[in-house]
C-alpha cells in the first residue's frame, strides 16, 4: 500500500510535456526545463518565466488547466524571453520561450517529468520491496 501511495505521489502530473505539445501543435515534446528547474520537474520547481506566466494564467497541478493558460498566455500576447516570438509560438517551434534555444527531448519523457530512466516512478522501489518480501520467504 505505501509503494502504490509513492507511486501515485511522484506522478502526480506525468502528461504535462505531451499535453503541451499536442495543445501547442508542437513539432516535438517539449522537455520539463520549459517551466521547471530541472529534468526532474516536480511540485514547487515552476521557475523558468514560461512555467510562472502559466501558473500567473491558472495552471495548476492539474492537467485540466493547461489549456485555458496557454489560451490566456496566447490572448495577453506573453513572450517570456522578449525576443519577438510569443511563448505559444516558440513552443509549437520546438524552441524554448525563455530564451529561444532547443526545448525538445529527442525521446520524449518516460513516465513524464519525473523519470527519464525508462521505469515509471516508484517502480524501483516496487521492485525493491518485493526482491525484500521474497528474500524473507527464503530465509
Amino acid at each position: 500500500m505505501i509503494v502504490a501511495l509513492l507511486a501515485s505521489a511522484a506522478i502526480a502530473s506525468p502528461n504535462f510535456p505531451s499535453q503541451l505539445a499536442t495543445l501547442t501543435d508542437a513539432s516535438c515534446t517539449p522537455t520539463c526545463t520549459a517551466c521547471h528547474d530541472t529534468l526532474a520537474g516536480g511540485s514547487g520547481t515552476v521557475i523558468q518565466p514560461f512555467g510562472e506566466a502559466l501558473v500567473d494564467r491558472g495552471l495548476t497541478s492539474s492537467t485540466d488547466t493547461l489549456a485555458p493558460a496557454l489560451e490566456a498566455l496566447e490572448l495577453d500576447e506573453v513572450d517570456s524571453d522578449s525576443d519577438g516570438t510569443l511563448d505559444v509560438d516558440a513552443i509549437t517551434a520546438g524552441l524554448d520561450p525563455n530564451d529561444g534555444t532547443g526545448v525538445c527531448d529527442a525521446d520524449g519523457p518516460v513516465y513524464g517529468c519525473l523519470s527519464h530512466s525508462g521505469w515509471p516512478p516508484g517502480a524501483w522501489l516496487a521492485t525493491l520491496t518485493l526482491l525484500g518480501l521474497r528474500s524473507r520467504r527464503s530465509a
